[in-house]
């Protein structure tokens, strides 16, 4: 009789299974996605377009479900969009939407740096996206895309919107970047990022170079570069480029 229990509940079981599984595959087959209406952020170049569209595409033909895991896949292999969002529009349609990420500078007038701090070529933004950006100058720059040094990437914002609207900047790493005055270039300021001067600190430095400048320091056939470092603790040091630089600090 006990036997007999068993072998009906484990059939009962099997039967359940299988009835859950089939109802599983069905509601996939009926409710599933089985078109994908796209809206990509104009701002990125057509090639860029064609090929998150061609991501999402290979997704959905390979049988696969297109959900919130595969949007994260999705954003880490096109780490400069900034949002998906998607939203059903009929039982097996699905409309999505990507965002792009905000260009803030341009880098040697190939690259980008992105407001998510990402370093992309620049020909994946039209011309129109990027056209008024402010270029920064970056010897060590790499190519490809990849994720800015974490300085770089705090400070992209004060550069863009402050900073390289008034000295042409050059960043050599996250220790040492160089200022140069863009009305006075015998005038530069030295400064890491975590130093890079804010406005009243931007002031004071404007109001030196105001002083060697009734001094006379910036006659052009002195051929000498006043420069302002600024990453020390409670001082700065200014020296003169001109063979041997000669320094004094300044409180």
């Amino acid at each position: 009789m006990k036997l007999h229990m068993r072998g009906m509940f484990a059939a009962t079981v099997i039967v359940a299974l299988i009835l859950l599984v089939s109802v599983h595959v069905a509601c996939a087959y009926l409710f599933g996605v089985k078109r994908i209406l796209y809206r990509i952020d104009s701002r990125f170049s057509p090639q860029v377009q064609h090929e998150i569209v061609a991501f999402f595409d290979a997704q959905l033909h390979s049988g696969n479900s297109v959900n919130g895991q595969f949007f994260g896949q999705a954003q880490q292999h096109f780490p400069y969009i900034k949002t998906i969002v998607a939203q059903r529009v009929a039982p097996d349609v699905l409309h999505v939407e990507v965002t792009a990420q905000q260009p803030l500078l341009a880098l040697n007038q190939t690259a980008l740096i992105t407001d998510g701090g990402y370093i992309v070529p620049k020909d994946f933004f039209v011309a129109s996206c990027t056209k008024g950006l402010h270029t920064v100058s970056y010897p060590g720059l790499g190519q490809g895309v990849f994720q800015a040094h974490q300085g770089l990437a705090s400070c992209a914002s004060l550069l863009a919107y402050d900073i390289c609207k008034r000295y042409s900047v050059t960043w050599h790493h996250d220790v040492e970047a160089w200022l140069c005055d863009k009305t006075q270039p015998q005038f530069a300021i030295v400064c890491s990022a975590a130093t890079l001067p804010k406005s009243c600190l931007l002031t004071y430095c404007n109001h030196l170079k105001s002083e060697l400048e009734v001094q006379g320091n910036f006659q052009a056939q002195r051929k000498k570069q006043w420069v302002v470092d600024i990453r020390f603790d409670k001082q700065m040091v200014m020296s003169c480029k001109k063979g041997e630089a000669d320094g004094k600090v300044i409180c």
